[in-house]
């Protein structure tokens, strides 16, 4: 078994990218709502062994609601997902709520995945329902963000 906050790294890319939608409402000078790529990697401990882990998504930040779609990948697992977030911030931190996460096994190795690992479930079933993030820069073209689990995200504008 391996701990719940090695999977929810998609919940902290909607984080950043719902940045630009509170960013967007808090400094005119940097528009923000738009269409961003973010990515992240970072390796898991799963039964005593690193895991090279990755998230690549592309979000929509329109009127305070993110809607998002990507791949992570723990190892040889891959999963798709699609996800809404609302969004609220600061010059400091992104924070919200979770309206609805979907993960989809890609391959027989994220279906074994969810059967080994998370016995049976997937994982937006153990995606948190809020997030918070703290925002290390930003411009109009770039977000870069530290998570809970201090995993950095780096989005950029499309």
């Amino acid at each position: 078994m391996v701990e719940k906050n090695t999977y929810w790294i998609p919940l902290a890319i909607v984080a950043i990218l719902v940045g630009g939608c509170s960013y967007g409402q808090c400094s005119k000078d940097i528009p923000l709502e738009g269409t961003w790529e973010c990515t992240s990697t970072w390796t898991a401990n799963i039964d005593g062994k690193s895991v090279p882990c990755s998230v690549k998504q592309q979000g929509v930040c329109e009127q305070n609601v993110l809607s998002l779609t990507g791949v992570l990948s723990i190892g040889d697992a891959q999963w798709s997902e699609t996800a809404k977030a609302t969004c609220h911030g600061s010059t400091k931190a992104l924070y919200g709520k979770q309206i609805s996460n979907a993960s989809v096994p890609m391959n027989d190795a994220a279906r074994r995945f969810e059967q080994e690992k998370l016995e049976g479930k997937t994982l937006s079933d153990i995606a948190p329902p809020d997030y918070h993030v703290r925002v290390i820069s930003r411009t109009d073209t770039q977000f870069k963000g530290v998570n809970r689990d201090d995993r950095t995200i780096t989005c950029t504008r499309l």
